[in-house]
């Protein structure tokens, strides 16, 4: 398995659950931002660029995400490149479609 196949694991296995994309608009949405670039250039996607002198990162993902995956990999790139392992924070969430776990009270 090489790196782009861990980075798009979710993709296959959460597409059953993702509770907002599925294939069809993410592979559209990837053509149009890319438009027809490789994938693995840096300027597409971080997950390959270097991250050196990013400001502290925080990732929220929902554990049945189809960007599951991305995210994670974003998560131990980041804090390896960055040399601060707390400079980068990641939140998988038992996912709820309809709002974010921290919001949930000023929703009431």
């Amino acid at each position: 398995m090489d790196r782009s196949d861990q980075i798009r694991k979710s993709y296959q296995t959460r597409s059953s659950v993702d509770p907002v994309l599925d294939h069809e608009y993410l592979d559209r949405m990837i053509e149009n931002y890319a438009g027809g670039m490789e994938l693995t250039n840096p300027y597409i996607s971080p997950l390959f660029g270097k991250l050196e002198g990013l400001p502290p990162v925080y990732i929220q993902v929902g554990d049945n995400e189809l960007l599951l995956s991305d995210s994670t990999q974003l998560h131990k790139i980041s804090s390896r490149q960055m040399f601060l392992p707390e400079s980068t924070f990641i939140r998988a969430w038992a996912c709820v479609p309809d709002v974010a776990p921290q919001e949930r009270p000023m929703t009431r």
